[in-house]
């Protein structure tokens, strides 16, 4: 899933961090918003007389400003990412030219110079996905998990349980799906 070799190809291991601290923000700030909707609709249905509009404004008040914090957190992990790509490419473009230089103007494995930097750039594209998109979401859906059930283990701790010991079994049906689709497409 994740390659120590391709990790350690670029710098900028801060700015995955601080990436995937805003998605844990952010999904803090969807917890936020969930909480206050439900008390907000818990707080109608069980409508008394004597409820005074604070107690229908506080819940929509922290749920109005909550999505401006998970919107603007959303525009930051999109910078980030893009940061990260650029970055990312960068990097590894000047490592490929580096490589290419020290090679010289000559043939590998009746390979053309020319051949090699079209394979090598078109392998820095398909990185630049790998560094800026898949690395933050691969720690963030490994903490997620932990996070939800700490704020769920509060209501019921069984429930809690059963959604964490279902999270293995998301990559085990993609696994299996993928297989069983692998099989098919080879009759064709």
């Amino acid at each position: 899933m994740i390659n120590r070799k391709l990790l350690k190809l670029i710098d900028n291991h801060k700015h995955i961090i601080f990436t995937v601290i805003l998605m844990v923000c952010g999904l803090i700030t969807n917890i936020v918003i969930t909480g206050s909707l439900v008390y907000l609709i818990k707080e109608v249905a069980n409508h008394s007389d004597d409820s005074s509009v604070w107690t229908y404004l506080w819940p929509a008040l922290i749920a109005i400003i909550s999505i401006i914090i998970r919107y603007l957190l959303s525009i930051s992990v999109g910078y980030l990412t893009d940061i990260i790509g650029r970055q990312a490419k960068k990097d590894l473009r000047q490592k490929v030219y580096n490589k290419i230089v020290r090679l010289g103007v000559r043939t590998t494995d009746g390979m053309k110079v020319a051949g090699l930097t079209q394979v090598s750039l078109e392998g820095v594209e398909q990185l630049d996905l790998y560094y800026s998109t898949y690395i933050p979401q691969f720690f963030y859906a490994l903490l997620a998990p932990i996070i939800l059930f700490f704020v769920t283990v509060w209501f019921d701790w069984r429930f809690s349980l059963v959604l964490l010991a279902a999270v293995p079994l998301i990559p085990l049906s993609i696994i299996a799906i993928s297989k069983y689709a692998k099989r098919i497409f080879a009759k064709y």
